[in-house]
């Protein structure tokens, strides 16, 4: 286990770092396709996925908002029941 650990940051510190709801930091992390790693009953992100985080925070402190920010780093969007899909939709049921 080489430098790993020390390149994990607890979600639990996010809300504080951002000042933002715990609710609003999950949107945030759901919207940018960011994966938490469990350990226990804790959840972790990499420093590089809490960089891309810094960038959106940042970009939506300038007036921008997720989506344009997503488009600007030529991210697609993950997750499309976000955007208001239904579940069966999503799955790729069709009736």
């Amino acid at each position: 286990m080489s430098g790993g650990d020390i390149d994990r940051i607890p979600v639990n510190q996010l809300s504080d770092r951002y000042k933002l709801a715990r609710s609003a930091m999950y949107k945030r992390m759901s919207d940018l396709g960011i994966e938490r790693e469990k350990i226990g009953n804790r959840a972790y992100v990499s420093a590089e996925q809490v960089a891309l985080l810094d960038e959106l925070h940042s970009f939506i402190g300038i007036g921008g908002n997720v989506a344009e920010f997503i488009a600007r780093k030529g991210l697609d969007k993950p997750n499309k029941q976000a955007s208001g899909e239904s579940a069966g939709q999503a799955s790729g049921q069709s009736s």
